[in-house]
């Protein structure tokens, strides 16, 4: 969060190979930050019910206005049977994140992995089949989007329809909407800087400072 605020290198602030000038950029992102309104609760080993606890707190204060659970298989199953079926566990996560999304009238973003599937595909564009370990993902959400960046799989180009026309996919990526059960489906491309980790609308031709780093 302090790379992306700060506009710093980010492999030289993990290295800690930062620069006097950078010092001050990164200060200056930390006192952006610190003004808004975002609360992270970082406890090793959460459940679901916890994470209801917290919301429903910070809700009553005002506070709450969106959830984000980075991510749905680090989520510790309540069932204390331990049956070891995951698919069931990650369907019963899945839907307490749904029931959470209603109980306060809040979005609710819920990340989740993908299996290895989409690294054995020849076109590596995410699908829904591809969400790990539980069909229930799919099921209960009211969007599916995937993030997706072809010029990892070397891909130099992709079709951006008619809109966008033929896509260099250097500095860009997509957010591919699989389901949406109020509006349409399709992708939306995106520009990116890797080394600052930030991304950005997707608007004609990269200026030189977008593309920069």
């Amino acid at each position: 969060m302090l790379v992306g605020a700060s506009k710093v290198d980010a492999t030289a602030f993990r290295s800690g190979n930062v620069m006097p000038d950078d010092w001050r950029l990164i200060e200056s992102g930390a006192a952006r930050l610190r003004s808004l309104p975002l609360y992270l609760f970082d406890k090793s080993s959460v459940t679901m019910p916890q994470i209801r606890i917290s919301s429903r707190a910070m809700q009553r204060k005002g506070r709450c206005g969106l959830v984000v659970i980075d991510y749905l298989q680090l989520i510790a199953s309540t069932d204390d049977r331990r049956s070891g079926n995951r698919e069931r566990e990650v369907a019963e996560i899945s839907r307490a994140a749904k029931l959470l999304a209603k109980e306060l009238n809040i979005p609710v973003i819920l990340l989740a992995q993908l299996s290895r599937k989409v690294e054995e595909r020849a076109d590596k564009t995410p699908l829904l089949s591809d969400l790990r370990e539980s069909g229930a993902i799919e099921q209960d959400a009211d969007m599916v989007i995937f993030i997706d960046r072809p010029a990892v799989y070397g891909i130099g180009s992709f079709d951006g329809g008619n809109k966008y026309g033929t896509i260099n996919s250097h500095g860009v990526g997509r957010l591919t909407i699989a389901k949406n059960r109020e509006g349409g489906t399709g992708f939306i491309p995106f520009r990116h800087n890797e080394s600052l980790t930030s991304i950005w609308d997707f608007e004609g031709v990269a200026t030189s400072e977008q593309t920069a780093g």
